[in-house]
């Protein structure tokens, strides 16, 4: 066993080594702070150079980029006027076939006609086309995708997810009854492969028809690039610099490695230099430092770039300026860091020593008030398992002891009125078990007797002060008044059962002193609030007395038994009887008095009489 230690003692060392690493812990930090204040004087320099490139780079790259998109947003400008007016035109063609046909034409043959008309209209080469839907989600016209016409599209989406035909729906059931909408659509030339989309529809309310032409966005886009690209591989930054640009898969579009995939380039520091360009351009711009590859008309030095991305493009432009002139600049203010390095440590240790002499002091002291209060506890504890003592607060030195102290205090003050409320309860308990009329048993759960009330004593025999402990099928020793053979004790069955059990007829119990007694009795589970079984409470009374008089009981009813039957057989007797008497007289009557028969036959009428009149009395 593992010798336990001194509270005391270990409280000393705890706080002397506490104290020790807090020191330990500051000092590493203030030469941290000193080490991080000269990083961070040696890191002005590189700042200062640094921000005043990160300012012209960013300036530079931002006006690029501010003008490509300016040149995005008037070209979107300008397809959105050409979508607009293309649908106006297809709709007034619509409009004039139906007023011109309407007085005697059908809607479904003015349909046909207004189908056939723009369905063969198209321009751009076969891009531009008019669709038609009804406001159900049927296709009514489709140029690019005849196959489509008749069917209901609602469920048809976009590479985005986008229900394309829902949108557009959305769009002519809004108050203005028309307006643009943005998805993805197959080509006429690449039915396979959706590309974005901007198209303009309009409600058509003779028909309930929504009439509507689109355009896709990279074609238009893709002149722009070319004039982009154009540009920059002859346009010329200040200071000799170049503007470079790449899109998002790693390939080099422009200066210095145009149409090379540079996704894997790497400096000799391990930076992914394209990966790292596309990052920071995709965060909203954002620059890079790293040693220039080996490339053509490139020098192998620090370079520092700015990247930005081109919105709604997966490109990026971007440009850099070399930066190894500031590493000399900084390897000199290195020198200096060192020896005021040298100085600090000196003074932490100093530092250190001083905060280790002071810290152990304040542990001594604290300490011995410790041992005080904890000496006041220890002999409360003590004393307190056999009298009513408390804690003196006002001599306790911490308010956590003091609090402490008040709590064990009043826990002294409950438990002793828990004992009172306890023997209370215990004595009214004796007491309503004691007045039962009937005898109680209880046990634990290994079936052991734990209470007999007096009642019991007297049914078995035995005291509760002798049954207490013992096995219950030894004090409630029972058996078949029939068989003679031993019952199952109730108490095992509702430890197996868990269940409420009553004894079967005819039950003997034999007592201490061999006494017969005949008894019923019920058993059942005592439960805990949980409804964990505890132990079982059996009841059981003398019923030999109410036997008796259940036999007697029976005696009676099988005499009136037998009286029932007696006076139905006389009945039957008599019937019986009667008719002889009858027969007997009707005989005398047809014989003379002097007939030999006759005196017989007055004989047999007699003996007759006294029969039915003994069965009378039967």
């Amino acid at each position: 066993m593992k010798k336990p230690r001194s509270l005391i003692g270990t409280i000393q060392l705890s706080l002397w080594l506490l104290s020790s690493l807090l020191v330990v812990v500051l000092g590493f930090l203030w030469i941290s702070a000193e080490l991080n204040h000269s990083r961070l004087q040696q890191e002005t320099i590189r700042t200062t150079a640094l921000e005043r490139q990160r300012e012209k780079l960013r300036s530079e790259i931002d006006s690029i980029v501010a003008q490509v998109e300016y040149k995005i947003g008037q070209l979107e400008k300008k397809v959105r006027g050409e979508v607009k007016e293309r649908t106006e035109e297809g709709y007034s063609t619509a409009l004039y076939i139906y007023e011109r046909n309407k007085a005697h034409k059908s809607d479904a043959e003015i349909a046909k006609i207004i189908h056939d008309a723009l369905f063969a209209a198209s321009w751009d080469d076969g891009k531009g086309y008019y669709f038609a839907e009804d406001m159900q989600g049927t296709e009514l016209i489709n140029r690019n995708n005849p196959e489509l016409e008749g069917q209901n599209i609602l469920d048809v989406q976009d590479s985005n997810g986008k229900y394309i035909v829902r949108e557009l729906l959305q769009v002519v059931n809004s108050e203005a009854r028309e307006g643009y909408c943005t998805y993805s659509w197959n080509r006429p030339s690449a039915p396979g492969v959706l590309v974005p989309k901007i198209s303009y529809v309009k409600f058509f309310a003779p028909l309930n028809w929504m009439i509507g032409t689109g355009t896709y966005l990279d074609d238009a886009a893709n002149k722009i690039k070319q004039e982009v690209l154009l540009r920059l591989n002859n346009f010329q930054l200040t200071d000799g610099k170049y503007a470079f640009v790449g899109s998002f898969d790693g390939t080099s579009l422009a200066k210095p490695a145009k149409g090379k995939n540079m996704w894997d380039a790497t400096d000799p520091n391990g930076v992914k230099i394209v990966q790292e360009l596309i990052k920071q351009s995709q965060n909203g711009g954002g620059f890079v430092e790293y040693v220039m590859p080996k490339l053509a008309g490139q020098r192998p030095s620090p370079k520092l770039s700015y990247a930005k991305q081109v919105k709604g493009w997966d490109w990026y432009i971007g440009t850099g300026v070399y930066i190894d002139y500031i590493e000399d600049e900084i390897a000199s203010a290195q020198k200096n860091t060192h020896d005021a390095i040298q100085k600090i440590i000196f003074k932490a240790v100093l530092v250190l020593f001083l905060f280790l002499l002071v810290s152990y002091l304040f542990s001594w002291v604290m300490s011995s008030k410790i041992k005080n209060n904890l000496s006041l506890f220890l002999e409360f504890l003590h004393e307190s398992a056999t009298k009513r003592i408390s804690i003196p607060a006002e001599k306790v030195s911490f308010k956590e002891f003091r609090s402490l102290a008040l709590s064990a205090n009043q826990m002294v003050a409950d438990r002793h009125l828990a004992w009172e409320e306890l023997n209370a309860e215990q004595e009214r308990l004796a007491v309503t078990l004691q007045s039962i009329g009937d005898g109680v048993m209880t046990t634990d759960t290994a079936g052991n007797v734990v209470l007999l009330n007096k009642v019991a004593e007297q049914l078995t025999g035995w005291s509760n002060t002798d049954a207490q402990g013992k096995a219950s099928t030894k004090i409630f020793n029972i058996i078949n008044e029939n068989s003679g053979e031993k019952c199952l004790s109730p108490i095992q069955k509702v430890l197996e059962t868990g269940e409420t059990v009553e004894l079967e007829n005819h039950t003997i119990l034999l007592a201490k002193d061999g006494n017969r007694i005949s008894i019923a009795d019920s058993g059942a589970p005592i439960r805990n609030h949980a409804g964990e079984i505890l132990g079982v409470v059996l009841v059981f009374r003398d019923v030999t007395n109410e036997q008796k008089i259940e036999e007697e009981l029976l005696k009676i009813k099988k005499l009136e038994s037998v009286g029932v039957l007696a006076g139905g057989i006389a009945h039957d007797f008599n019937n019986i009887l009667f008719g002889i008497i009858g027969n007997i007289e009707l005989a005398s009557r047809r014989l003379d008095s002097e007939h030999k028969a006759f005196p017989l036959l007055i004989a047999a009428q007699k003996a007759s009489s006294r029969a039915a009149k003994l069965t009378q009395q039967l």
